[in-house]
């Protein structure tokens, strides 16, 4: 009845190997497994062939390095059955999965029902990342997710130029148009979480240049770009200022307030070009104007308030010392608190594991991780307007 597929590139083996074990255990077993295998060896291959599977059929394809979406595609289309189970290479399946599955999938209003992915850790840097980022709750995933064959046309295939965010993307389309469930348990186990800050780091900004580029999690995008924006409205003005010597500085630029608001409204307006011409119903564009204006003016304000409201009179009622100071540090803070308690309380994470110092670990892994996402939000974004002009005006 059911077809799983799995896409592999240059994995590992011996969690590999715990994947196809709990297929093999599977209360209800699949009819096949379908490996797409992109890898640059064949260890993928041989850890499959040797494995047994008993009755279930074994069905390999092996093609150029590619993103998991394009590997995800090839399996799709090599599937037999009525209905598709999608997993990865380091996806542990309850046993249950697939029999609770196809039982919710008897509704027949229902054409998609969701991973539900628990995240767990194998060393003390990993309980940290798990804890800052996933908590104990049940997260929604496109590995663990079975659907009916029928609804695999071009329209729901997966994004097949994107190294990540291509999982978040193929789950907002399904959203828009079919129906779906999100089971109420955890089915599917990750335990691969990264193991050092420089795994921690690229996988973050991969991520969210990635996911920019592609045009996803646009609240975080749009969030990220106004506070580009707000730096810049600090920096550049007065860059000429801040590097000395003015024009003998051959980092001098002239005029450079001028080209920086210039360069802005034009931003602007390819911004406002590219949604009438895509004809962008998922938001008022003049909204999030409005919205963009309020963060970048507030932080301007505040930026300039005792030149505005005390004309730098030291004795004035409206003249605060250090605002500037005061409030990016209130922001700071604002956001330490939110990142290492408000966050991982919501995310079903025990207070005995916040308090009394651990929050302090936290709440500073999630300011940098934060830190890291930005450049990859910012270049995302900005690559992604002028990518799509470019393939409008093309056409």
């Amino acid at each position: 009845m059911i077809s799983i597929v799995i896409p592999a590139r240059d994995d590992d083996i011996q969690i590999f190997t715990r994947t196809l074990e709990s297929l093999n255990n599977q209360k209800v077993k699949p009819k096949e497994i379908i490996l797409v295998d992109s890898s640059s060896n064949n260890s993928v291959k041989t850890a499959f062939d040797e494995f047994d599977l008993g009755k279930i059929k074994k069905i390999y394809k092996k093609i150029p390095p590619a993103f998991a979406g394009k590997s995800t595609n090839h399996g799709l289309k090599a599937a037999s059955s009525d209905f598709i189970g999608l997993l990865d290479t380091k996806t542990l399946p309850d046993q249950n999965w697939i029999r609770d599955y196809l039982e919710f999938l008897r509704n027949k209003d229902i054409d998609v029902v969701f991973g539900s992915t628990k995240f767990f850790a194998s060393s003390s840097f990993q309980n940290l990342v798990k804890d800052c980022s996933y908590g104990n709750d049940n997260h929604e995933t496109v590995p663990g997710t079975i659907f009916r064959k029928s609804i695999i046309n071009k329209q729901y295939l997966f994004n097949e130029n994107s190294r990540s965010g291509y999982d978040i993307e193929w789950r907002a389309r399904i959203k828009k148009e079919l129906n779906f469930k999100n089971p109420d348990k955890e089915y599917i186990s990750y335990e691969t979480l990264s193991s050092n800050i420089k795994m921690l780091t690229k996988k973050y900004f991969s991520y969210s240049f990635s996911s920019a580029l592609i045009d996803i999690q646009s609240n975080q995008k749009e969030i990220y770009l106004s506070i580009f924006l707000v730096l810049s409205l600090l920096i550049v003005p007065r860059w000429n200022y801040l590097i000395g010597g003015w024009d003998a500085n051959p980092l001098y630029i002239p005029d450079i307030a001028k080209k920086y608001l210039l360069a802005i409204l034009v931003l602007f307006l390819l911004m406002a070009f590219q949604r009438r011409l895509l004809k962008d119903e998922s938001g008022s564009l003049s909204f999030k104007l409005v919205k963009f204006t309020l963060v970048v003016g507030t932080f301007y304000l505040i930026y300039n308030w005792n030149a505005i409201f005390a004309g730098w009179i030291e004795d004035a009622i409206l003249y605060i010392p250090h605002i500037t100071k005061i409030f990016v540090s209130l922001v700071l803070l604002g956001s330490f608190i939110s990142r290492g308690i408000i966050s991982p309380i919501s995310k079903q994470v025990p207070i005995s594991e916040i308090f009394p110092f651990r929050f302090l670990q936290l709440g500073a892994l999630g300011i940098y991780l934060d830190l890291v996402k930005f450049p990859g939000y910012v270049l995302g974004g900005i690559l992604q307007i002028i990518r799509t002009l470019r393939n409008l005006l093309r056409s």
